[in-house]
């Protein structure tokens, strides 16, 4: 929710009254805000991974391991860092010389459209930027790898076929966030400083990984869920009997004329 709400109020405000225009400090600020979520994401995404690996490859320990104090220290732990990587790649932007027309071609304020804005050499600044979203981005995916590693490794030794369908379907939903999130990041900012991609490229991917799957996470995070299956069943099941309900209602509509 609070990643959504870091871009998307002031992104249906252009849309519905067409003032595209933020001031300094209110894209810095959006910056900031969409910087700390989006990296306090990709640590919380290590720690669901750690879970699972807890869960399913040293289940007698799991209690002991993730009690209630180990949980807030992590959390607190995710945030605290999110929030000091995001400050570094803020100070470092904010602190650009901008003496040209700021228009940026894109959907919100992010880092890369930017330091294009900039009249001065940013290449220093790009290179600071690549290294630590890159260390950010490909270090958490190595973490949850390797948590991967081990956890496939535990269920192809599960005996029956029962007993490995429901170790992996623990970690169903959190593997297609993963793949959606990380790829869409690694396009987006994992790249070689001074490189550049089309605008349009930009902001499909920015629409992607900050409003369409934070958007969709709750009904990912929810297959495994009995009242939520039942509910699409119902759906599905509506939709499929449509189609009769209307035939028959036009046989009806033919006989009363």
């Amino acid at each position: 929710m609070g990643y959504i709400s870091a871009s998307l109020p002031k992104l249906l405000e252009s849309f519905l009254t067409g003032n595209n225009k933020i001031s300094f400090s209110g894209c810095i600020a959006q910056l900031y805000l969409f910087s700390t979520l989006g990296t306090t994401d990709t640590f919380l995404l290590v720690l669901m991974a750690y879970d699972r690996y807890l869960a399913i490859c040293k289940p007698l320990h799991y209690t002991m391991i993730m009690n209630p104090r180990a949980c807030v220290f992590l959390a607190v732990a995710s945030w605290t860092t999110g929030f000091l990587l995001a400050l570094i790649l803020v100070v470092l932007v904010a602190r650009l010389p901008f003496c040209g027309p700021n228009v940026i071609d894109h959907i919100l304020c992010e880092s890369n459209p930017m330091m294009e804005l900039s009249c001065s050499d940013i290449s220093s600044v790009q290179m600071a930027f690549s290294v630590i979203a890159s260390v950010s981005i490909l270090g958490t995916l190595l973490l949850i790898g390797t948590s991967y590693t081990f956890i496939i490794c535990t269920i192809i030794k599960i005996p029956s076929a029962l007993g490995r369908k429901k170790a992996f379907s623990t970690c169903s939903s959190h593997i297609i966030v993963v793949i959606i999130f990380y790829t869409t990041l690694c396009v987006m900012y994992v790249r070689v400083p001074g490189t550049r991609s089309s605008p349009e490229q930009d902001k499909i991917i920015s629409l992607l990984y900050g409003i369409i799957i934070p958007f969709l996470n709750p009904f990912i995070y929810s297959l495994r869920n009995k009242d939520m299956q039942e509910a699409a069943r119902k759906v599905l099941k509506r939709n499929k009997d449509f189609p009769t309900g209307l035939n028959d209602l036009n046989v009806i509509s033919k006989g009363l004329k």
